[in-house]
């Protein structure tokens, strides 16, 4: 059974890992790939000598949120705008008639 330090320190590599990707992200635009189902892993208390670190990914986690939450608001700004445009823009649908005597 690993000690505490290794498993906080394998869990802090994934959330690392997963920032990471996050920022990937934000900068490509790429369509993320699935990720598999977190679940809350059984740690214990977090040791002395991980605090720095913790605390240094939680402080980047937050950034990631508010430029997350930007990314969100400008991609529906666009939407919006895309769907007046094209609303704008649209030929009217020509009326169509069917003869039914035929």
């Amino acid at each position: 059974m690993p000690s505490a330090e290794s498993a906080w320190t394998s869990e802090l590599d994934r959330l690392d890992a997963d920032l990471d990707l996050v920022e990937q992200l934000l900068a490509d635009g790429a369509e993320p790939a699935p990720v598999p189902a977190w679940s809350e892993p059984d740690l214990g208390p977090l040791p002395r000598s991980l605090v720095a670190r913790a605390q240094a990914l939680l402080e980047r986690q937050t950034a990631l949120r508010s430029a997350v939450t930007a990314a969100l608001a400008s991609n529906a700004a666009q939407q919006q705008f895309a769907s007046r445009v094209n609303r704008a823009t649209a030929a009217p649908a020509a009326a169509s008639y069917l003869d039914l005597r035929a």
